[in-house]
């Protein structure tokens, strides 16, 4: 099977890739038994009016005639139900009175008591003060764009706050030596955070989880991601929207890794890369919904699984005096033996925040 970076090559010069020679691009590798269809969709009961900009519901509103949708065409993930669209990415998405909370059409409120259990009500929305950026502690305190909002208090978004959400979600795209990665990632994670932080594991076509162009959708989560931006969807959001810190610009002669503000941190030919060297990427994203997004990949299989490992190993522990967000390393089996292990070395080719 070509590698996830090949498919990430391949995808931006439109090429596929076949037994036979290169004729034209690959589809991505499915999730096995995933449909792509959520299989929880139902329903969201509502009612009442939808009221403008965000006031409170109790203010003089005029209802939207064309909130929420008739059809999936007007969803952007194609699925509407009773009016809201599933996986909805804006308030529009979702009928009169209903807001779209992390990607969730959810009822508007008048007061505290109408909302669930450990939610408060902010300007008409039923909302988590503990991980919702917008209204962060207080429903008056807003994080910053660099910044997310963990246990009620704003944090800039690098390797130092990752134990500050609540929730560790394993974001699996299908590819095996991905989601052994994520998994090693995520349950060190749970293992070494304090405070703690509760493990879930989720394919990225999961109702809620991401939408059709990539957008993470969950609200207020570490979202665990190994491998590169063709398998995993929203590290190519990530890229494609200038919002990672290191994008995969390869070509089919140069592996090549770069910067948001168009510099180059690594740059060695393909061909020098295999199962036994290969340059890795370690990053830490944050997306409008106030989630982020902890990746680790590189160019081949067991280059992934090596980067999972000098999280696991060398980032990790020493994680909380870490103000960095990102890292290129190179990686060099030493031992012979397959992947990763104790006698590999580990080279920072560059690092920044």
């Amino acid at each position: 099977m070509p590698s996830a970076r090949l498919f990430s090559i391949c995808r931006s010069i439109g090429l596929i890739v076949t037994v036979g020679g290169v004729l034209g691009c690959p589809e991505a590798p499915p999730i096995p038994g995933d449909s792509g269809i959520p299989q929880d969709a139902g329903p969201n009961d509502g009612g009442g009016v939808r009221t403008d900009g965000g006031a409170d519901a109790g203010d003089a509103g005029t209802s939207a005639p064309d909130a929420g949708c008739d059809s999936g065409a007007q969803c952007n993930t194609g699925l509407c139900v009773g009016r809201n669209c599933i996986a909805c990415q804006d308030d529009l998405e979702c009928g009169v009175a209903a807001w779209c909370n992390g990607g969730v059409c959810l009822k508007g409120c008048t007061s505290t008591a109408m909302c669930d259990g450990g939610q408060d009500c902010c300007s008409s929305r039923c909302v988590d003060l503990q991980r919702d950026p917008a209204y962060c502690g207080t429903c008056t305190q807003a994080c910053a764009d660099s910044q997310f909002c963990g246990r009620g208090a704003c944090h800039p978004a690098d390797f130092s706050q990752l134990c500050q959400l609540p929730i560790t979600t394993v974001v699996f795209d299908g590819i095996g030596e991905d989601d052994d990665a994520g998994l090693a990632m995520g349950q060190a994670i749970v293992a070494r955070c304090n405070p703690t932080t509760t493990l879930r594991r989720v394919a990225q076509r999961d109702a809620g989880i991401i939408a059709a162009d990539g957008l993470p959708l969950a609200l207020g989560e570490l979202l665990v991601m190994a491998g590169g931006s063709f398998a995993q969807r929203a590290v190519r959001w990530a890229e494609d929207t200038n919002s990672a810190q290191v994008s995969d610009r390869s070509t089919l002669v140069d592996a090549i890794y770069g910067l948001r503000d168009g510099g180059v941190v690594s740059n060695v030919p393909r061909a020098s890369l295999g199962p036994t060297l290969d340059r890795l990427v370690l990053q830490v994203v944050r997306a409008p919904t106030g989630s982020l997004l902890l990746n680790a990949a590189g160019y081949h299989g067991p280059g992934t699984l090596a980067a999972a490992s000098y999280f696991v190993t060398q980032v990790l522990p020493q994680a909380s005096a870490l103000t960095t967000r990102w890292y290129v390393v190179e990686w060099e089996d030493l031992d012979g033996t397959p992947g990763p292990s104790a006698g590999d070395r580990y080279t920072v080719i560059a690092s920044g925040s």
